[in-house]
């Protein structure tokens, strides 16, 4: 029996979503809402911050790599996903979307470079921590017969956030960069209202069982490299592997349309000619 500070069903069971599932998958998506809003909130702003602090264009390609994007997400997923197994995912709760609501809060009142590039790389730390927890709550909190729409709910709210941000920011373009410091604000206060409504989410019966077996934690990590855990690993890096990259440009001749390193064919110069003149000499 579960106590009054978890929540969850056992893996084989096939009941039906429950309100409260509901909800606090509802929460536990605002991490998708958040991390997507900031990377467009930040795309959106990148060339105005640029003309606002004169920033160079390897100053934009770190700002762009450090950020909830690239390189700050990677070490926040990667240090946030250890300790949320290790300390489970409510504690991660309690610190993450301050974090995230600190740095954001930089960047909309940066009024240097380095306040931007501390809230930029903050940011990116607090989501790829938040992103990974919330994504293992609502997998733990799920029932069999509904775990595939309450993980399908965190892809939506991943689409919101940007269609909200790019909103905001074409409705505020009057404003200029004040515009877009008002989308940060936005992001502030949705971090914080949503951090005050997980603080009712209790841990879930999963991880709680699961880490009174911590001493076959290795065991089981191992067991991830193989069958079907290894499948289902592959698949997954592949498609966020080749999730942001563009398609290569079109060239415009069709016959070189895959090789974008291929030269364009010569054109050749036509001469117009004159009306009534005779290609035969007279």
């Amino acid at each position: 029996m579960t106590s009054p500070e978890t929540v969850g069903l056992a893996a084989d069971d096939g009941s039906t979503i429950t309100r409260q599932q509901w909800r606090w998958s509802v929460l536990a998506a605002m991490a998708s809402y958040l991390d997507a809003g900031s990377i467009v909130a930040l795309g959106a702003g990148l060339t105005l911050f640029q003309a606002e602090f004169g920033l160079t264009s390897t100053g934009v390609g770190i700002l762009a790599a450090i950020g909830p994007n690239a390189i700050g997400c990677a070490l926040g997923a990667l240090v946030g996903g250890r300790l949320g197994d290790r300390l489970g995912r409510k504690r991660i709760y309690k610190w993450d979307l301050l974090i995230y609501a600190l740095g954001v809060l930089l960047i909309a009142l940066s009024v240097d470079p380095a306040m931007l590039f501390v809230g930029t790389f903050v940011v990116g730390l607090a989501v790829g921590a938040d992103v990974p927890t919330s994504l293992s709550l609502v997998g733990e909190i799920a029932p069999a017969r509904g775990r595939g729409r309450l993980l399908g709910l965190t892809q939506v709210a991943w689409s919101i956030g940007p269609v909200v941000v790019l909103v905001l920011a074409l409705v505020l373009s009057s404003l200029g960069l004040l515009g877009i410091r008002i989308v940060f604000l936005h992001l502030f206060v949705a971090a914080l209202v949503t951090w005050a409504l997980r603080r009712g989410i209790a841990e879930s019966a999963r991880w709680t069982a699961a880490a009174g077996a911590a001493g076959a934690l290795g065991v089981r990590a191992r067991e991830l490299l193989r069958g079907p855990h290894l499948r289902a690993l592959l698949w997954s890096g592949s498609i966020y592997t080749f999730w942001g990259l563009p398609p290569a440009p079109r060239a415009s001749s069709p016959r070189t349309w895959c090789r974008p390193w291929a030269r364009e064919p010569r054109r050749r110069a036509w001469r117009s000619r004159a009306p009534g003149s005779s290609s035969a000499s007279s």
